[in-house]
């Protein structure tokens, strides 16, 4: 609204400012030369500095999304793979080994549906938010004094790696042989073992959870594996994980993943396989791993989306006010490119006198863009992945487009006024 009476105002005002006899010689003879040409062109330097600006920061957040979605994940993140949580809270599986059996039984029997190729547990599976944090100690020959380190943990089934194409980068995986009754074992990931063994040989180790009292520690545990890095979040580095067999560990909520065959969809036989092992039991709603990707990249999506539609409009608005200001020059001008053609110029010197002055508005314009980019980019800085705020080669792109679009707008005009026949141009008015 204020635009929009800004605009509707200010040709009246400065038409009263002007008397007649300055508007009458104004017309046609180098018209656009006074005050109202220059704040044209003033208002097409605001719109390259703004488009500029708009430009550059949704080029930099394009790149940053671009980076973030790129990073490696450490599984494979096909349609082929789904995802569904459950609770086992119930007071039927209270007792110990009752949660273990669940999960043994509900396997088994997901493993069963035409169309699965692999099924397994795990209570977090990747981006799905769950997480468990807990601290632990490296006993034995390898203590580590009375400090506890944080780890997150990961109660997982056995074909939990090979469900996900998790790479094995040494040892063994857990197998069903890794019950409650047996002796305890972990598989620790590559960030864990640079983060807390710093070039130790793992396999072997042991290692317990701190309890609730301090110096209290759990049951110890070995290290029998150790596997890639796995992340939970596009923005997150993976974080030293401790993956532990789930019959041993026995968590109150669980994710299950299905790796089916391409092409058959397997959610409703997986809810009827639920409601068949118990009736009671809320099943799983179950959605593609792809789907839980995108919805962790999605503020940083809807972000590059507006950024770019913003960029786009006032790109667009730019080039059509540089198109729209020198082609309203040109036509003031009309009568003096006439006289000039008449008395021999040529149409490369009329062309260049036009380019020179449209360029010059647009350099001015594109030197505050680079300018207000500058300053709001460094805003976005902590939002961005893998790309600086002020990087070079994001800029140069930007200016060089915006300067290529900004001459070929003002060519089109100036070339325009080359083929108006000198006699009639004298006779403009």
């Amino acid at each position: 609204m204020v635009a929009t009476l800004v605009v509707g105002l200010a040709p009246t005002i400065a038409s009263n400012e002007r008397t007649v006899a300055v508007a009458i010689r104004g017309a046609g003879r180098a018209g656009d030369l006074h005050r109202g040409g220059r704040t044209r062109m003033v208002l097409v330097a605001v719109e390259i500095a703004c488009a500029i600006a708009l430009v550059v920061v949704a080029s930099l957040v394009t790149r940053s999304y671009g980076a973030l979605t790129a990073r490696p994940l450490g599984f494979e993140a096909r349609d082929d793979r789904i995802v569904g949580a459950v609770t086992i809270g119930a007071a039927r599986y209270q007792s110990d080994g009752a949660r273990a059996a669940f999960f043994a039984r509900s396997v088994e029997r997901v493993r069963a549906i035409p169309g699965v190729r692999d099924a397994a547990w795990a209570f977090e599976a990747p981006f799905t938010r769950f997480e468990s944090q807990r601290t632990f100690r490296l006993v034995g020959a390898h203590e580590a004094g009375d400090r506890a380190l944080p780890v997150r943990t990961n109660p997982v089934g056995p074909q939990f790696f090979r469900t996900l194409d998790i790479a094995m980068r040494s040892g063994r995986v857990f197998d069903e042989h890794d019950t409650a009754r047996a002796p305890g074992v972990v598989v620790v990931d590559e960030a864990f073992v640079r983060t807390y063994l710093r070039g130790s040989a793992p396999l072997g180790m042991r290692l317990a959870f701190t309890g609730q009292q301090p110096g209290v520690l759990g049951p110890a545990m070995t290290i029998v594996g150790v596997v890639a890095n796995v992340r939970q979040s596009y923005a997150v580095p993976a974080q030293p994980t401790i993956y532990q067999p789930i019959a041993q560990a026995e968590p109150y909520i669980a994710s299950l993943i299905v790796r089916n065959a391409p092409g058959i969809a397997v959610d409703d036989a997986i809810t009827d396989a639920f409601r068949a092992l118990d009736p009671r039991l809320v099943p799983p709603t179950v959605a593609a791993l792809p789907e839980l990707l995108a919805a962790s990249a999605a503020r940083s999506r809807l972000t590059m989306q507006t950024l770019i539609a913003l960029a786009a409009v006032a790109f667009i608005l730019a080039l059509a006010g540089v198109y729209a200001v020198v082609g309203y020059g040109v036509a003031q001008r009309t009568r003096e490119f006439g006289i000039r053609m008449a008395l021999g110029a040529p149409a490369r010197r009329i062309v260049r006198d036009v380019l020179v002055r449209a360029m010059a508005t647009a350099c001015v314009g594109i030197a505050a863009g680079v300018v207000l980019a500058g300053i709001a980019v460094r805003s976005l800085a902590i939002t961005l992945y893998d790309i600086a705020p002020l990087d070079p080669a994001t800029f140069g792109c930007v200016v060089s487009v915006v300067a290529v679009a900004a001459l070929l707008a003002a060519l089109v005009p100036a070339w325009r006024v080359t083929r108006v026949d000198p006699v009639v141009a004298l006779r403009y008015d």
